[in-house]
């Protein structure tokens, strides 16, 4: 800053020594002998000064001195605030940088032995890693953009929960991906990734894959409006949505059942619940079957071992 200062105030200085070098000054009369007589008059072309009072006379008129005109004042330079960056600002970079390298280091690994260095609970994920990916092709997943979405805070365990918004080829709407903060630094929630990214809940709803899952979901209370089964009329429909776009589906509960009564007190007047649901696939003829919730895992999605 004070460089800055300096160099200023002295490229200041030389300007005005230049300015002042070169430009024009009134000039002090000149006495020149006399080449015509005295007594010639003058012209308009060549005035006669006026004589200058004498100070002593008392009786001479007040002496009035020209206007001064004073220097040109340099603006002082305004401080540059770019040199040095509010703490406050680096500090908030530093929160925001940390996950998203731990995020984008886990989209980069090139196979599940190194994600699993970026993934929560790896003592337990790691082991689900390997099964997962016998039958399920591994690689990087890449990524067209990704974006913070929203921060949380666990009040039991004091750890920080930030979610991610992925935007990949396959997923143009973007998919959530979940970090928490440990003391080895931010990890990903593997379970719930994989499970948006490939679309679990989807292929479950449409009968691919085992009779029985567990999936995170929104619940709303809904009516059911689609062709009757056998044993429909005694149960109560609730759409569940997963955090993808167009891949709603009906579930069922036992019309009041205890299960029926807490998924509607907590889905009353339209609010949607976010629990992680307990489904089977119900079959009733010929390729044919409904979804029912079996249970309620967790009343939310922060990730649990």
């Amino acid at each position: 800053m004070a460089l800055s200062y300096a160099v200023a105030a002295l490229t200041g200085l030389v300007t005005g020594y230049l300015l002042g070098l070169h430009s024009p000054r009134p000039l002090l009369s000149e006495t020149k002998p006399a080449t015509e007589p005295a007594t010639q008059p003058a012209t308009k072309s060549d005035p006669v000064e006026a004589p200058v009072p004498d100070p002593t006379d008392p009786t001479a008129p007040p002496v009035v001195q020209p206007p001064v005109t004073p220097s040109p004042v340099e603006p002082i330079p305004p401080i540059d605030q770019s040199a040095t960056p509010a703490p406050v600002e680096e500090t908030a970079l530093k929160v925001i940088s940390a996950p998203e390298a731990a995020l984008k280091a886990f989209l980069a690994a090139p196979d599940w032995k190194s994600r699993a260095l970026h993934v929560l609970h790896p003592a337990e994920t790691t082991a689900k890693m390997e099964t997962y990916h016998a039958t399920t092709p591994d690689g990087p997943t890449a990524f067209t953009s990704l974006r913070a979405d929203a921060a949380h805070g666990d009040g039991e365990k004091n750890a920080r929960l930030l979610s991610y918004l992925i935007v990949t080829e396959s997923h143009p709407d973007g998919l959530p991906v979940a970090l928490v903060e440990t003391p080895e630094g931010w990890k990903v929630d593997w379970e719930t990734f994989v499970e948006f990214r490939d679309d679990h809940f989807g292929r479950f709803a449409a009968g691919q894959g085992g009779e029985a899952g567990a999936f995170h979901v929104l619940v709303r209370n809904t009516h059911y409006f689609g062709e009757p089964f056998p044993g429909s009329d005694q149960l109560t429909a609730f759409r569940l949505d997963p955090p993808l776009p167009d891949r709603n589906h009906y579930a069922f509960v036992p019309t009041g059942s205890e299960l029926h009564k807490t998924l509607a007190g907590v889905t009353e007047w339209g609010r949607p619940f976010a629990p992680v649901l307990q489904l089977v696939r119900k079959q009733h003829g010929d390729r044919k079957f409904h979804l029912e919730i079996e249970s309620i895992l967790a009343p939310n999605w922060r990730p649990r071992k």
